[in-house]
């Protein structure tokens, strides 16, 4: 069966679609903002990196790294990684996304590799949070929605309820209000006291023609009983 689709559950959707929209909005432009900070922190790191790593390796001192970043010069390069453009550039390498730095120093072309960036870490944990954040805003919006949406229909319901209440003398609720509620209660009281004053015009009209008409109907029906008595 169908659900009846009544003002406060619009309310209440309004609220939730333009929560959507905004977390949808808000979302792209962060997943943007958070790429290029990660691709300029990436890109720095990768520059410092070969900014200490190309002297080392031009005077033939070691130039050790950690783990999961590498530093290939001349040579060394692997196959994959040569003949590529200078500058920063993502490329899958060995089964996974890399970002590469591919530079020229006075010896030779070097490549410096980042396997696994703490950026990225980073980026899971703010994307985690933006994404807590946001469904923490849709479901803020959903309660403030309904709260909102019963604020408003609640005082419909009552002078709905007052109005069809026809034993009822008590005024109207919402009367005295400034807004739209209270115009809308002020017509239906003006509209009420003119049936009020309509009805009682009726009844004065025919308690004054029935009292009008009283006398003549009893004299003709006297002078019609007059002729059956003297038979």
């Amino acid at each position: 069966m169908k659900r009846p689709s009544t003002i406060r559950r619009r309310i209440v959707v309004a609220y939730l679609f333009f929560a959507l929209a905004v977390c949808t909005f808000v979302g792209v432009i962060a997943s943007v903002a958070i790429v290029g900070i990660e691709d300029l922190l990436v890109d720095e790191h990768l520059r410092s990196i070969a900014a200490w790593a190309s002297p080392r390796h031009a005077a033939g001192m070691p130039v050790e790294m950690p783990s999961d970043v590498n530093f290939y010069h001349g040579p060394d390069i692997p196959p994959e990684l040569r003949d590529l453009p200078q500058g920063v550039v993502k490329k899958t390498f060995d089964g996974q996304t890399v970002h590469l730095l591919v530079g020229q120093d006075a010896e030779g072309t070097y490549v410096v590799l980042d396997r696994a960036s703490e950026y990225k870490n980073i980026e899971h944990v703010i994307y985690a949070l933006l994404g807590a954040g946001l469904l923490g805003f849709v479901a803020l919006s959903l309660f403030l929605g309904t709260f909102i949406a019963r604020g408003f229909v609640d005082p419909i319901i009552k002078l709905a309820a007052a109005v069809m209440d026809k034993k009822s003398k008590a005024e109207l609720p919402v009367l005295n209000n400034q807004d739209e509620l209270g115009i809308l209660a002020r017509s239906f009281a003006a509209h009420t006291a003119e049936l009020k004053q309509f009805l009682a015009r009726e009844r004065f009209f025919t308690g004054d023609v029935s009292h009008e008409l009283r006398t003549p109907l009893t004299i003709i029906i006297g002078a019609s009983e007059l002729p059956v008595d003297q038979t």
